[in-house]
């Protein structure tokens, strides 16, 4: 018996969720008309059909047991509704994820597509944020974000306790940084995005409880500048006290 649990997020829409579980359910119990009335044209001919029937003998083997909405992407353009649901289940082999991708006009979505990737453990304990068994590289990232975060915070703090003129806009610029570079904790994967600003020149995010945190560093230009301007200004005035 195939158990929905409850979704914490924000609800995709009830028409896709109904058909996307309606599909995995019908694979679970290897009710193949049930399959065939929700799959799209170009996944009942008759290679396409095997490899359907492929996919529920697998799920008939592992026996889901639980079934939970743990993320989506849906796009409209014009009459066309595209929609990939994924879920999280257990089966006798363990935690797994599971992609079903919609296609059709609003009110009749058929399944074109799905995919599937076994997990070691709960997708939120897969992501989890732990310092144990990391690269080099990551800490290295994690104590760059946490340093340059400190120079920025730090210098918008102290900024307004000096008497340098506009200081409380220098403190503004002072919180930001440029050329972003992003690390996914969980799998390592890495991007730099060169024109960018980015605020307190670090971030530490995830989309929801299930997808990996994104740490993301910056060279902080705003307090680089701000501190250029505090030494360039106090010089003037030792000069100004020395004339």
């Amino acid at each position: 018996m195939l158990a929905l649990g409850s979704c914490s997020l924000l609800k995709a829409p009830p028409d896709d969720q109904a058909v996307a579980e309606r599909f995995l359910t019908s694979l679970v119990a290897a009710d193949s008309q049930s399959l065939a009335r929700e799959l799209d044209t170009n996944l009942t001919s008759p290679q396409s059909w095997l490899q359907v029937l492929a996919v529920r003998d697998s799920f008939d083997l592992w026996q889901p047991d639980s079934l939970r909405l743990i993320g989506w992407n849906i796009a409209t353009f014009n009459t066309d509704h595209v929609a990939d649901l994924t879920y999280q289940l257990f089966t006798t082999r363990g935690w797994m994820i599971a992609t079903v991708n919609l296609k059709g006009a609003s009110g009749a979505m058929r399944v074109r597509g799905f995919h599937w990737q076994f997990l070691p453990d709960r997708l939120d304990r897969v992501n989890r944020f732990a310092l144990s068994g990391k690269p080099i590289g990551a800490y290295l990232v994690l104590v760059l974000a946490l340093a340059m975060a400190s120079i920025s915070l730090g210098t918008a703090l102290y900024l307004p306790f000096t008497d340098l003129p506009r200081r409380w806009a220098w403190a503004a610029l002072a919180l930001l940084g440029c050329t972003r570079f992003d690390l996914n904790w969980t799998t390592g994967a890495t991007a730099l995005q060169l024109l960018t600003l980015q605020l307190f020149s670090a971030g530490f995010q995830r989309v929801s409880n299930y997808a990996p945190w994104i740490i993301s560093v910056s060279f902080p230009f705003g307090a680089m500048l701000a501190w250029r301007r505090i030494l360039a200004w106090r010089r003037a005035k030792r000069s100004e006290a020395a004339g």
